[in-house]
């Protein structure tokens, strides 16, 4: 019999899910973040240290495209962790979660990482890993996209308010 889940998120079409890793220190938090996104189709790698979470970054062939990061971590935190991941891969997608009580909400710093305040609805949650997961599926398909000489691309894309259309060329 399958568990049903206590919460409701709004389905997407989602056509390759991301690797995410999961660095957070809280056991309870950290199990219960894999086993929702594991549930929903993410491979998923969890780490409970900021400075074990870059060594096995670093030993990773495929690299995650989500990084699920907690502010405050042992042995190197969140913004420290995060700071040497954008250092190897400026284009990974950073989600940090802080109990800071100035955050308040959902944030977004001028280098394009997400901030949350902790506690996080896991509805609010899986809805920006799926929002994350759509932005790296979105690069994936601009990177295939040829290179035009002086022609334009059009690419019609289907978002939650209808299509959007993208012009590649010169």
């Amino acid at each position: 019999m399958k568990e049903k889940t206590p919460f409701k998120v709004k389905k997407r079409r989602i056509t390759k899910m991301c690797k995410i890793m999961i660095v957070e220190d809280n056991n309870h938090i950290r199990t219960l973040f894999k086993n929702i996104l594991k549930n929903r189709g993410y491979d998923i790698v969890d780490v409970a240290d900021g400075g074990k979470a870059i060594k096995i970054y670093d030993s990773m062939a495929q690299k995650p495209e989500i990084i699920v990061v907690d502010y405050r971590l042992p042995t190197l935190n969140g913004l420290e962790l995060t700071q040497e991941i954008l250092n190897r891969d400026p284009s990974s997608r950073i989600l940090m979660i802080t109990g800071d009580p100035k955050i308040n909400g959902s944030v977004e710093t001028e280098y394009g990482i997400k901030l949350r305040a902790k506690p996080i609805h896991m509805d609010d949650f899986v809805s920006e890993i799926d929002l994350l997961n759509e932005e790296v599926e979105s690069d994936r398909k601009e990177d295939v996209l040829p290179k035009t000489s002086g022609r334009n691309r059009y690419f019609v894309q289907e978002n939650e308010i209808g299509y959007e259309l993208k012009i590649y060329g010169e």
